[in-house]
């Protein structure tokens, strides 16, 4: 190679390297100067203490930025997608789709959804679950009503969802919030709460009765069993989600929280305190099985001491339980029956009105069973209570 055209070869590539540099710089102070407009836009923290994580990005801020987020789901079955032919056609497996194809954000989601669960069901999960949980989550989603209606007094579903929605935005740092209102629920009274404590607190509601009742479609096609939503159904229900986070987007949406906001339901304050009591007093005839306590002849019973005015009971449901009689105090209370046609982990209240506490309560299998049951047996998780020991 000649030398002259050495020396152009050498301007050349100094040429492109001085180009390179330039274009690099260029690109570095874009991405400075999108840093500073964000930075920018950020709330300022203020002292009081009366809002937490103001100076926090919240759930659109990340978007925007397409950063990862975190949802947390406490829910029942639907919370979980039963009714989905395949797993991607989940609702909220959609929404995690969506969110990376439009928003190039990739969604980490915790779900503690458990079929058959109540409110009470998912703040027992909740509670027992929350110390192994992340501390910080963007996105969070209620989903109860089904297994609650003609089960759960109105004023404990009221109070323990208010209590449940408080805990999640203070302990899990102040994440959105969507009240999903699943689309068997009746038209009062359950409802009613969600939408009230939605528009306390701030909140979105997720409407599906409209949906489905608009969509054209029969409860055929968009159930399973008239009940649990099938794939097309869950299409309704992730639509309905994306469409209301595309419109808080363009609203410019913030996601706020007063630790000082007055409860809108005065007794969920009773439930600021969660106990959970599987140690017993008193055991005759019940053996310990993976931390259950399991027992099936007439006569046998447990015996133990808890504190406060509201108490609950958690139960392993199977095909082969049977009846028990529940005591407090030495007063009888009730008759609950441990039977199910599948293997499911059930709670349910025993009552809210005692007095302060503590009380003795006692479980004592009667040897009675429905039709379906195969056996007589009993299997207690343990029981919660509003007040420590």
């Amino acid at each position: 190679m000649s030398s002259k055209r050495k020396k152009i070869l050498q301007s050349t590539l100094l040429a492109i390297l001085v180009a390179g540099f330039i274009f690099l710089i260029y690109d570095l102070k874009q991405e400075y100067d999108r840093k500073l407009e964000l930075l920018a836009s950020m709330p300022i923290s203020e002292s009081s203490g009366a809002l937490i994580n103001k100076s926090t990005r919240d759930l659109y801020d990340k978007i925007r930025a397409n950063e990862f987020i975190r949802t947390l789901i406490v829910g029942d079955s639907i919370g979980q997608g039963t009714g989905a032919q395949n797993a991607d056609e989940k609702w909220f497996a959609r929404l995690t789709s969506a969110l990376a194809n439009e928003y190039k954000v990739t969604n980490f989601t915790t779900n503690l959804s458990r079929g058959g669960a109540s409110v009470l069901g998912g703040w027992t999960d909740y509670n027992l679950t929350k110390t192994s949980l992340k501390d910080q989550y963007d996105l969070a989603f209620i989903c109860f009503g089904q297994n609650d209606q003609g089960v759960l007094p109105l004023e404990i579903y009221s109070s323990i969802y208010e209590r449940l929605i408080k805990q999640i935005k203070e302990e899990k740092g102040n994440p959105e919030i969507f009240l999903i209102i699943e689309n068997g629920v009746g038209t009062k009274g359950y409802p009613e709460v969600m939408m009230k404590l939605a528009k306390q607190y701030d909140l979105n509601i997720i409407d599906t009765r409209l949906a489905f009742q608009q969509s054209g479609y029969s409860d055929e096609i968009l159930t399973i069993d008239k009940a649990h939503p099938s794939s097309k159904g869950q299409e309704l229900y992730y639509n309905l989600i994306i469409d209301t986070i595309h419109s808080n987007l363009q609203q410019n949406k913030k996601v706020n929280y007063s630790i000082d906001a007055k409860p809108l339901f005065v007794k969920s304050d009773e439930y600021k305190t969660f106990s959970f009591n599987n140690n017993y007093s008193i055991i005759n005839g019940f053996s310990s099985a993976k931390g259950n306590s399991i027992g099936s002849v007439k006569g046998n019973n447990l015996e133990t001491t808890v504190n406060g005015n509201s108490i609950g009971l958690m139960l392993m449901q199977t095909p082969t339980g049977g009846k028990f009689d529940l005591y407090v105090d030495g007063k009888f209370i009730k008759e609950l029956d441990n039977y199910c046609p599948f293997k499911n982990i059930n709670t349910f209240i025993i009552g809210d009105q005692f007095a302060k506490g503590p009380h003795k309560v006692k479980i004592q299998i009667n040897g009675n069973k429905s039709e379906e049951a195969t056996d007589t047996s009993v299997e207690i998780i343990g029981f919660i209570s509003n007040e420590v020991l």
